[in-house]
């Protein structure tokens, strides 16, 4: 490789696919650490994930990963810390930000985010975002199953 090939690796312009790479890599590492018991290194892999992140999109699905680890290992102010650096702010994920409420003890606050939740964007449109809950919530016996759609006509 001579000078310029080094020179365009590492400023040109696929640094910033590689990146966004890394980031969705460590990203997919905190959710699974996360979900395999081990938030720790969930933060520290979320952490690293949103430090690599180029694009918002990826950057804030890694704070609130963060923020869900956080609240798992029970450090209430760093989970807070990782959705106040959610930007845009639209990105928020309200599941989140209610559980993150609730373990402060703002239970006023955690139950209007989870009905604002409720009712505004449906879960897969936030999926589809990149801003889920995590972990998804649990279904009960006691929940109310959905009503089946109406089939299309003959």
């Amino acid at each position: 490789m001579n000078i310029l090939e080094a020179i365009l690796s590492i400023f040109g312009p696929h640094r910033h696919d590689r990146d966004e790479r890394q980031a969705l890599d460590e990203l997919a590492a905190a959710r699974a650490l996360l979900e395999d018991g081990n938030p720790i290194r969930a933060i520290l892999a979320a952490a690293s994930a949103a430090a690599a992140a180029r694009a918002a999109r990826t950057r804030n699905a890694a704070l609130t990963t963060l923020a869900w680890a956080a609240l798992d290992a029970g450090y209430v102010r760093r989970a807070e810390a990782a959705l106040e650096a959610i930007d845009p702010p639209y990105y928020l994920d309200l599941e989140c930000y209610a559980a993150v409420q609730a373990a402060a003890n703002h239970p006023d606050r955690a139950r209007q985010a989870r009905e604002l939740a409720r009712v505004s964007v449906p879960m897969a449109h936030r999926a589809e975002r990149g801003t889920s809950s995590w972990p998804p919530p649990v279904v009960t016996a006691t929940d109310e199953p959905a009503p089946a759609a109406p089939r299309p006509g003959p």
